[in-house]
């Protein structure tokens, strides 16, 4: 079942309409996603407003509005990780660390992504695996450290190979291949990144959306430019500038258009380089994002000092100083958001520790005899199977003992049901007593009937431990309202020990157990017997 799938009637439509329309109408997205923002501060659903406030910022990625973006996720992360909502906790620490790349701060970004990874390999989320390593990748990269880079880029690759069933599988395989074709040129391996780079041109463009297209042609620019093949160098370069004027995520694309602009100064090329910058700067402006700006205008800077334009040159250098006091005053609200959501974080996982500590408290209680504090019934039916079938794969001895008290009913009348509470807290102290070796777990199995479980222990030690209960339990001491003591204790105890096999069953061993008791009561009680487990019926073996 969906998260959707919880809801029901008007809330499923308004979600319905979210995962419909986004990426594709951002205006009915965001719409819906107001519905349910309103409905979910109603009913106090911090799940939905989870939802709401990142499918809203999300849409604000795709419409390079950066500032709706970082506001709309940061409120959305403290809810989706208190209901564990980690598919989008991880998606959301992803855009997160693409915006602060992008706004300049590597270290948030890293942080983000790594938040991001995390989520993602722990539950399995291999798309998001992917996506992540990229763009960890991307951060080594635009920091000039290439062999990191490709390391976080064949990790990635890896989770792709062993995943072909991916939804996304040619375009994820595009961005490894062409992510490590860039890491070879920059170190200079020509013949290995153009390896690479033909992986992605022959496996995925024809499985790619057009735009994605940008990530293979501007490389492939690049390229040509380098091995000196000037031809199909321009034939490339055409092909990008046309696809700059389409509509797309600035955040997912700048780097390309961005080096492929520094290319195009350094070869000289001034009508395509001024034709991507022009559309860039409107973006960026756009969006507002600062960083993207001035590294834009550290271009233009270039541009006017080599073409000998002083008052082009003075201008761009102004306003490039302005922009750097601004993002000064960015990475400050960058840095106090980052507070805020550590501390929201902080204060949504003490939240959620509490709540597992009161569920873990309710459940052991729900798993504790409240008489003697030993495990109960309910208990040995979660655990005897998991001890079986470990003693079965570790091929190990495992032993079960059921004993009762004898002649407790009539104890119980005679003496009053305190002192048989009395007596069953004074055995079951015993019980715990043994507990405290390794591999022996005791249980109440209800009334006066108490259950042992040995791990690992032989048939000659397996007795020994019955018979330092026994002797333990009829040392108790009980005494009457009338400070009289009452009479002695004893056990009657059946055991049955044996090497677990596949075809046993834990049940088996329960009511070889319970023949064994039987054959102490048979005897008259106040004794031990201990049968080495056989299979019946077929072999006519049985216990000795």
């Amino acid at each position: 079942m969906t998260q959707k799938d919880s809801y029901n009637g008007q809330i499923q439509t308004w979600m319905n309409r979210v995962l419909e329309n986004r990426g594709i109408d951002a205006e009915e997205t965001i719409n819906n996603c107001v519905l349910i923002e309103q409905y979910a501060l109603q009913a106090e659903d911090i799940k939905l407003l989870g939802f709401s406030y990142y499918y809203m910022a999300e849409t604000y990625y795709g419409l390079n509005d950066i500032e709706k973006l970082f506001m709309y996720m940061t409120k959305a992360l403290g809810f989706l990780e208190s209901t564990s909502q980690w598919e989008l906790a991880a998606r959301a620490y992803n855009l997160l660390g693409i915006t602060s790349m992008n706004r300049g701060n590597a270290p948030f970004a890293m942080e983000y992504y790594l938040n991001g990874l995390t989520y993602s390999s722990k539950n399995e989320y291999y798309d998001l695996q992917v996506i992540l390593t990229a763009n960890i990748a991307s951060l080594y990269m635009n920091v000039g450290e290439y062999i990191e880079a490709t390391r976080y880029l064949e990790q990635g690759y890896q989770v792709i190979k062993t995943h072909p069933e991916l939804p996304d599988y040619y375009p994820f395989l595009c961005v490894i291949e062409t992510g490590l074709a860039k890491c070879y040129m920059m170190r200079e391996l020509l013949d290995s990144a153009w390896e690479h780079l033909l992986i992605a041109e022959k496996e995925c463009l024809p499985c790619l959306e057009p735009v994605d297209l940008i990530y293979v042609k501007a490389l492939e620019a690049r390229l040509y430019n380098a091995g000196g093949n000037i031809e199909k160098r321009d034939e490339a370069i055409e092909i990008v500038v046309k696809m700059v004027e389409n509509n797309f995520a600035l955040l997912d694309y700048f780097d390309e258009f961005y080096e492929l602009a520094q290319m195009l100064l350094e070869i000289e090329k001034e009508e395509p380089f001024w034709k991507i910058m022009d559309i860039l700067e409107e973006l960026t402006s756009q969006a507002k994002v600062i960083n993207l700006q001035r590294k834009l205008l550290s271009l233009k800077i270039k541009y006017y000092k080599s073409a000998g334009d002083p008052s082009g040159y003075l201008q761009a250098a102004g306003l490039f100083y302005e922009l750097s006091e601004v993002i000064d005053k960015e990475n400050r609200f960058m840095v106090t958001t980052m507070l805020r959501l550590r501390h929201n974080l902080d204060r949504e996982t003490q939240m959620r520790r509490e709540v597992e500590r009161e569920n873990r408290v309710l459940q052991e209680k729900s798993e504790t005899d409240a008489l003697t504090g030993l495990s109960n019934r309910f208990k040995l039916n979660n655990e005897a199977e998991k001890m079986f079938v470990k003693s079965i794969e570790n091929d190990e001895e495992l032993a079960i003992e059921i004993l009762d008290i004898d002649f407790f009913k009539g104890f119980n009348d005679k003496y009053g049901h305190q002192i048989g509470d009395d007596c069953l807290v004074s055995v079951a102290s015993k019980i715990k007593e043994l507990e405290s070796y390794e591999g022996v777990h005791g249980f109440r199995y209800g009334g006066d009937e108490f259950i042992l479980i040995y791990e690992g222990f032989s048939k000659e030690n397996v007795e020994k431990f019955a018979e330092e209960l026994k002797n333990e339990v009829a040392k108790i001491v009980l005494k009457s309202e009338k400070k009289e003591e009452v009479q002695k204790i004893t056990l009657s105890q059946g055991i049955c020990w044996g090497m677990p096999k596949a075809t046993d069953k834990v049940w088996d061993y329960l009511h070889h157990a319970d023949d064994e008791l039987y054959k102490v009561k048979i005897r008259g009680r106040d004794g031990i017997s201990v049968g080495k487990y056989f299979k019946k019926a077929v072999s006519g073996e049985e216990n000795i």
